[in-house]
């Protein structure tokens, strides 16, 4: 049971959703999934709507474990209260569209273990409000798409793609320097070569959202010369598997779209090229489905949208 003297025993709210500031979401860091999943956790117990100024927060770890679907031993939560208090934002501040100076904004005033009890509690810093409690521009959405990913720059990515979905667009476009990439996400030196960050970032965090969240994108190298310097992103809303299976399994999809592979055809003054490429499967899926508003065991109305389009 809880010990406090001024306050009653704190449950874990039912609240789902996490809002963080978009200077938040793309300041540089070096976050590791469960260090990320934990803050976002701290963050989705916070009620903007209601709270002016951060008060204390008691999070018992038989209900983290409760709430993540796992067991966190005591070693491992201690250490990440102690990474979590030393760690801080890099938010650049501009001024008339240029960039002055650099803000360091540490997380947390307190931040406590208690061993017996086991318990957190923490209260983040004054310094966190424009970017917790006093919205401008902020992004928000439901922890349960973050906590099943793998990779320690998923969390990163996703916020980042979910600040991009306000977009009109079906499938929404972002280019990307590598450079830029490197200074947001702290990268080791070694993933200058493209074929190391298409391994050990862009396909991992891929999977991640494509298995774990509510959007997914596929990506493109660009090169600059004979080196690739940039990459475009192409973020959708993802089709769950759940509700694709209903119809047809994974391999049964790719055979049933194969032929369509290389066509293009618009939709809604979207122009959808090189299915399975730039549009992939999950999307192709919903767009059919959402136009028609059917379950289809045939693409005859995919083919009819194919025919309609003829390229200039």
């Amino acid at each position: 049971m809880l010990k406090s003297s001024n306050k009653e025993k704190y449950k874990m709210s039912d609240r789902q959703i996490v809002r963080k500031s978009y200077e938040l979401i793309t300041a540089k860091n070096s976050w590791s999934e469960v260090e990320a999943k934990l803050l976002a956790t701290f963050i989705k117990e916070l009620n903007p709507k209601k709270e002016s100024d951060f008060k204390e927060i008691d999070i018992t770890i038989n209900e983290l474990e409760r709430f993540w679907g796992e067991q966190v031993h005591t070693t491992r939560i201690r250490k990440l209260c102690a990474d979590l208090k030393g760690k801080t934002y890099e938010i650049p501040i501009y001024k008339d569209n240029k960039k002055i100076r650099y803000d360091y904004v540490g997380l947390f005033s307190i931040i406590k273990y208690h061993i017996n009890e086991r318990y957190i509690t923490f209260k983040f810093d004054d310094e966190m409000k424009p970017h917790l409690l006093e919205f401008s521009r902020f992004i928000k959405y439901k922890i349960e798409n973050i906590l099943r990913f793998k990779s320690k720059y998923s969390i990163s990515f996703y916020e980042y793609f979910k600040s991009q979905m306000f977009k009109k667009e079906t499938i929404k476009k972002e280019l990307l320097e590598i450079k830029d990439l490197h200074e947001w996400l702290k990268l080791p030196k070694s993933y200058d070569i493209y074929n190391n960050l298409k391994q050990k970032v862009l396909e991992p965090v891929s999977k991640d959202l494509k298995e774990h969240s509510d959007i997914y994108f596929t990506f493109i190298p660009r090169k600059t010369g004979k080196r690739v310097t940039h990459i475009e992103f192409n973020i959708c809303e993802n089709v769950s598997k759940a509700q694709r299976d209903i119809l047809f399994n994974e391999d049964e999809l790719v055979s049933e779209f194969q032929k369509y592979i290389g066509k293009s055809f618009i939709y809604k003054s979207v122009l959808y090229e090189n299915i399975n490429t730039i549009t992939p499967i999950g999307d192709l899926y919903k767009v059919v489905t959402d136009t028609y508003g059917m379950n289809f065991h045939n693409l005859k109305d995919l083919e009819m949208l194919i025919k309609a389009y003829e390229p200039e």
